[in-house]
């Protein structure tokens, strides 16, 4: 059974409200904690109607309720709308509890209308992160945060909505006429809706217009003055209070204020240790949203000010500053922070200032002490011994350069905890810490997993000092000075890779026309982006690493389970071989198996788990839980025990894939990882046929599933065709015989028995045996991808769908049936669609700057230089579509440079980063002196990148330096189909020579 963690106190099981008659009025809490209790049972619930009948479809009734135990649950009746359950009516109804694919629902209902127009229940206030707990389905939950992407779905919209904890998704259905013109990409919006699952994943359903509020930042949003009492603590206090006094600033009036408590800090996070005085507080209320306390509805002003006063906390063990930052807002504005958030010295004391806001702010840190607490990620005397030059990084997923002239500082080894006291420079770009001291806080810690970027994204400096990781083909090997450097390319564009001879690093096995992996920090050289590479274990071919990645062992305490099973607790046992100690250990949660995906329903022990870290990463619809700085042997294991999960509703082989590598290796699947048969005559999962390929190879498989390409449509000289299961992965049906079109036609649902195969990078399956279970079923709906998403071989046969505008479009044929390469690009990156011939597919319908949906499987085609290039493959005419809607925006246009002067005579170039709003927009950067006269023209194209960032080294057309003095950046947008246009201007210094002595 799927037990649910409960959200309040109660003695339900005793005290029921008897109504007339005698029927027991369940609250609804009680049957979501303990639904394996009441499925197929009847039961009543009275509760307010919080989303109506006919909204999300007007088809069949699917509504949700909620009563005073702040759950909620669906109620489903098929074939025809609910005219009762309207919003806001209180009912009661009768039925029965079933569960449909993870969501508990009140079907074969009678219902009773009590009152209408009765006020609806408060939403449970949540973090983006916390709406993804599928454990809170059915409840009215609201979020607020950014958008971080909006895409069509079938019928409907969904927004990507983060408030910095974690992404979650909102579902808006075309049938509710919801209005979401506002709801733009970077806009801070709050929603309320229930959560509904779907394919195991939760949603918000945003049903009502009302449910959505675009918040737009406001003057006075982030202003006002708070204090803390007492403003020091001793070391590891406990039962603290603290009394916090919050005033605006003329003529400002807060409505709202959140105070985080730091992570080191331990209280109860219950609202019954918050008290809320003052007059600016009288008629306030107060809630707990993750680490926050949030406060709405006051009224901070001029003479009225506001006193929150906190019981009962822990202060850290540890000599620290901590800051606790306070947010404030205006009526109707966004939370923003203020500029002096309140401190606590606990102990000593001492101010940790996260590396990504020195990176981000380096202007106003230059020349400041702070101190920081980070990984050293390149040691001192790798790239050079001549002096300290080495790369820390912290949880902030930045990193910064650490400097001192004439010596090698042999404390910053590679693996090392540290903190660092020092002064913020800048040279050629670089920032870094100088004059500096520093303590070692912990030996062979984890190193903080790279950024992976494309190639080209790896020529923009604004990731200067973060430790990044790169895929591509090398274009480029030679000599230059002291060492070497490669050039690398994975299509997108070429980056460069810096190898110090004082590294000692092999290169002889990586040449021309290989494909590697490189991992370093990002360095700076003469304004442009260079990765440094430093260590021999950070290149390598893909599929490579280190001696002992992949080796290990791993068994389950389940061999069987039914399927549709709830409540299953699973342990996964970790041990190594002989001969290696693996340092990282990531297991895999089966493939369409329930889980919460949070580390309250996982415990991980063992002797050589002792110290580690672990956490819980979801890759798309991939998800594993990953534990670094173990210490695993032949003798001492790691022991992860998954609660509360959920086996799939079908017979299936289901998959614990354990990935496991050494110090500094990368993670490779180990030899056997464990399987669970779920229910009787299982067939395979394609997930993991594609997931781990290998394993399968020459092996006979039996899936199931539905043909979404059928054979005698992409080729005519062979079968190949393709089938998605369940799993939503897909795979190519590959044959050497004549295109089988009686059985492999799209729609078709078939069992298929044959063997696993791979050819240049595409995994095949060889049919021996193929039964047709339907002949018109359902096709799966395909994975809504960014353009730059869709370039990964995961999609290797599975059915996706992006939007994109056209950048280029051409034929590579010489005779008709002509094929076609046409290019698509959402500002992420461009994705290559490719339109064989042989589908029919009229390409004349579209031209280049038209926007497009796009539908088909993902495939892989490997180039002459053996580099994997990946495309979407349409099949069909109704897979390529024109979006009508679609117009070149300029509304997001800017332009920005960083605010101080820089010396070309000195060999620097200035960042120049800007937004051309939408691609395809015609962009022109040019240099302008005051007097008008034209410098220099930096760029001049059509975008293929929303955002980019280029740089000036101060020359004119003649490649003359330029006289000291203020330059005009003159940025120009115009959208090419109604040739509007906007422009955006900065001034830029061009200083004179600063002496620095080496």
């Amino acid at each position: 059974m799927r037990m649910r963690q409960p959200l309040w106190p109660s003695l339900w099981l005793v005290f029921f409200l008897l109504l007339k008659g005698g029927a027991q009025v369940i609250p609804i809490a009680e049957i979501q904690q303990n639904e394996s209790q009441y499925l197929n049972q009847q039961v009543t619930i009275r509760g307010v109607v919080v989303l109506g009948a006919g909204i999300t479809t007007t088809s069949w009734t699917d509504a949700y309720v909620q009563d005073t135990s702040n759950a909620g649950i669906n109620i489903y009746r098929p074939g025809s709308v609910d005219p009762k359950l309207v919003r806001g009516n209180l009912v009661e109804i009768t039925g029965t509890v079933e569960n449909y694919q993870g969501v508990t629902e009140i079907t074969n209902y009678s219902v009773t209308v009590i009152r209408t127009n009765e006020p609806l229940p408060p939403p449970v206030k949540l973090t983006t992160q916390q709406a993804n707990n599928v454990e809170r389905e059915g409840t009215f939950v609201e979020v607020t945060g950014e958008i971080t992407s909006r895409y069509v779905a079938g019928s409907g919209t969904n927004l990507v909505v983060n408030d910095g904890s974690g992404e979650c998704t909102v579902r808006v259905w075309n049938s509710t006429g919801v209005d979401l013109s506002e709801a733009q990409v970077g806009k801070t919006v709050t929603i309320r809706g229930p959560l509904d699952i779907y394919r195991g994943n939760t949603q918000i359903l945003l049903a009502y217009q009302e449910d959505l509020i675009v918040r737009e930042s406001r003057p006075g949003d982030g202003t006002g003055v708070v204090t803390v009492d007492p403003d020091s603590v001793a070391k590891g206090a406990t039962d603290v209070s603290l009394t916090f006094t919050i005033q605006a600033e003329d003529p400002y009036i807060l409505e709202s204020i959140s105070i985080w408590i730091p992570e080191l800090w331990e209280w109860s996070f219950d609202v019954n240790d918050v008290s809320l005085e003052g007059a600016g507080l009288s008629g306030a209320r107060s809630e707990i949203e993750g680490r926050s306390i949030v406060i709405t509805g006051a009224e901070v002003g001029a003479g009225q000010e506001g006193v929150v006063r906190l019981f009962h906390l822990n202060a850290p063990d540890s000599h620290v500053t901590s800051v606790f930052q306070v947010k404030t807002a205006v009526w109707g504005g966004v939370l923003a922070p203020i500029k002096n958030s309140p401190r606590i010295v606990v102990g000593e004391g001492i101010v940790l200032t996260p590396i990504s806001e020195i990176q981000l702010l380096s202007d106003q840190y230059l020349g400041k002490q702070v101190n920081i607490k980070a990984v050293v990620v390149l040691g001192a005397g790798i790239t050079t011994t001549g002096w300290t030059d080495a790369y820390v990084q912290d949880n902030s997923g930045y990193g910064i350069n650490v400097f001192r002239s004439g010596e090698v500082d042999s404390r910053l080894k590679r693996g090392r905890l540290v903190i660092i006291s020092g002064v913020v420079d800048e040279y050629q770009g670089v920032t870094e810490i100088t004059d500096y001291t520093l303590t070692v806080l912990k030996e062979n810690v984890p190193l903080p997993p790279p950024l992976k970027l494309q190639t080209l994204e790896a020529t923009d400096v604004k990731w200067e000092g973060t430790f990044v990781e790169v895929q591509g083909r090398i274009t480029q090997k030679y000599t230059a000075g002291s060492g070497v450097n490669l050039n690398i390319d994975d299509g997108s564009g070429p980056c460069l890779v810096r190898v110090w001879n004082s590294t000692g690093i092999d290169l002889s096995p990586y040449n021309v026309e290989d494909t590697v992996v490189v991992r370093g920090p990002m360095d700076i050289y003469q304004g442009n982006a260079q990765i440094l590479l430093g260590y021999e274990d950070d290149i390598f071919k893909p599929g490579e690493g280190i001696r002992g990645d992949g080796s290990g062992f791993a068994r389950v305490d389940l061999q069987s389970v039914r399927p549709d099973s709830s409540g299953i607790a699973l342990q996964v046992v970790v041990w190594g071989g002989p001969d290696d100690t693996l340092h990282t250990v990531q297991v895999y949660v089966p493939v369409r198996w329930g889980w919460s995906n949070v580390v309250e329903d996982l415990e991980v022990s063992g002797s050589g788990a002792e110290g580690a870290a672990y956490r819980v990463v979801q890759e798309f619809d991939e998800r594993f839980v990953e534990v670094t700085g173990a210490q695993i042997t032949a003798t001492d294991n790691v022991i992860l025990t998954f609660r509360n999960m959920s086996s799939p509703p079908d017979s299936v082989y289901s998959y614990v894939w354990v990935k496991t590598a050494v110090e500094g290796g990368v993670p490779r699947f180990i030899a056997e990882s464990p399987r669970i048969q779920v229910g009787r005559n299982p067939v395979y999962q394609i997930f993991d046929l594609q997931l781990n390929s290998g394993y399968f190879l020459e092996k006979p498989v039996t899936v199931e599933g539905v043909m979404t390409i059928g054979a005698g449509v992409l080729r005519t000289d062979r079968t190949a065709a393709y089938l998605q299961d369940a799993s939503r992965r897909g795979i190519q049906i590959s044959s050497p015989q004549p295109p089988d079109t009686t059985v492999f036609r799209r729609y078709y649902r078939l069992r298929v028995s044959g063997v696993v195969s791979e050819y240049r990078q595409t995994t095949q399956l060889e049919p021996i045996q193929v039964t047709v279970l339907d002949s018109l079923a359902d096709l799966p709906e395909p994975f809504y991808l960014s353009t730059r998403n869709a370039n990964d071989p995961r999609w290797d046969g599975t059915y996706i769908q992006v939007h994109g505008v056209v950048t280029d479009k051409y034929t590579t044929s010489s005779s008709p049936p002509f094929d076609y390469n046409v290019v698509v690009n959402d500002g992420s990156g461009g994705i290559t669609v490719r339109i064989w011939g042989t589908t029919g597919i009229d390409v004349d319908f579209f031209s280049v700057n038209d926007a497009l949906f796009v539908t088909g499987v993902g495939g892989v085609f490997v180039d002459r230089n053996n580099v994997a290039n990946y495309q979407i493959l349409p099949g069909y005419r109704d897979q390529v579509v024109r979006d009508e809607n679609y117009r070149p925006s300029l509304a997001n246009v800017n332009l920005w440079v960083p605010p101080h002067p820089f010396v070309p005579e000195r060999g620097e170039k200035i960042a120049i980063r800007y937004n051309a709003s939408a691609v395809g927009n015609r962009v022109t950067l040019r240099i302008f002196d005051l007097g008008g006269r034209l410098i220099t023209t930096l760029v001049d194209e059509d975008a293929r990148l929303i955002e980019r960032t280029v740089y000036w080294d101060g020359r004119n057309d003649l490649r003359d330096l330029v006289p000291l003095g203020t330059y005009i950046c003159h940025l120009e947008v115009v959208e090419p189909i109604r040739s509007e246009k906007r422009t955006r201007m900065v001034p830029i210094v061009v200083g004179t020579v600063l002496n620095r002595s080496p």
